[in-house]
């Protein structure tokens, strides 16, 4: 009886591990699609942030009802901050990507050889999908 549970815990502990690392890939996938819709959309960065400061102090200007004082404000803060937000953003995808990788290696070391098969074309095709989405005009 002993073995017969320390077995479903084993299970039930991988299980879980499986589900978080999906999880986390989804989330990370979800998060690098954004950001690379957004400030890499086939610009360069600096066109990029620029195309991305341009849509958001106009949503601005129409939500919060913004006057051009404002505006230019708010836009001289976003050019101040630009390299910061870009050197942090760079080192955050690094270490996101690293992250990921970690666990797509923590999952594959618990599934079968087919299950490592079925698991690699399963990200291959949310990847595939999600570089299609980043490239699509928005």
């Amino acid at each position: 009886m002993d073995s017969m549970t320390s077995g479903s815990m084993s299970r039930s502990a991988r299980l879980r591990a499986v589900v978080a690392g999906i999880s986390l890939v989804v989330l990370g996938a979800v998060l690098g699609v954004t950001a690379d819709r957004v400030l890499h959309a086939s610009r360069s960065p600096a066109q990029s942030a620029a195309a991305l400061h341009e849509a958001v102090l106009q949503r601005f200007r129409a939500e919060l009802a913004l006057d051009d004082g404002q505006v230019r404000a708010i836009d001289s803060m976003f050019r101040h901050h630009q390299q910061t937000v870009g050197t942090t953003w760079s080192a955050l995808r690094h270490h996101l990507s690293a992250a990921v990788d970690t666990v797509h290696r923590d999952i594959e070391s618990v599934l079968t050889a087919e299950q490592r098969d079925a698991f690699r074309a399963w990200l291959t095709e949310r990847s595939d999908a999600a570089e299609l989405r980043g490239q699509a005009p928005h």
